[in-house]
């Protein structure tokens, strides 16, 4: 809920928070803005053992990584200590920055440049004047 809570002050857009990626494999990020393929996986446990660190744990999460790598999403990894600190936010807001304009540059097409940046074509982030 704080994670939420955070992103939103931040000017994000509503994350979905446990959202599937795979239903044969059961996998899901912790948070997603599934419309740009932005994806949030916060792991918990990194100094006690916890199953991100631990063999079997980590192999799967490497799969789940580059499968959805492979799939186009753009997959912020971090740590409670980055969020806690404002790390985390400030890659997702980047994440959600870049996903934005390779949106906007499929829109217009390959074949043209993209807008200037005080052109009103470009789609903006709330956070960005």
């Amino acid at each position: 809920m704080k994670h939420t809570i955070q992103t939103t002050l931040a000017g994000l857009p509503k994350a979905s928070p446990e959202c599937r990626i795979d239903v044969k494999r059961r996998w899901r990020f912790d948070y997603a803005w599934p419309a740009l393929k932005v994806a949030w996986e916060i792991h918990g446990g990194v100094y006690s053992h916890g199953r991100h660190t631990r063999g079997g744990g980590f192999t799967a999460d490497r799969e789940k990584m580059n499968e959805a790598a492979l799939a186009g999403w753009l997959v912020i990894e971090t740590t409670t200590g980055q969020v806690e600190s404002g790390q985390a936010l400030a890659w997702l807001e980047r994440a959600v920055s870049c996903q934005c304009l390779r949106i906007t540059k499929e829109a217009l097409g390959s074949s043209r440049q993209p807008p200037p940046p005080h052109s009103d074509i470009l789609i903006r982030p709330p956070w960005i004047q």
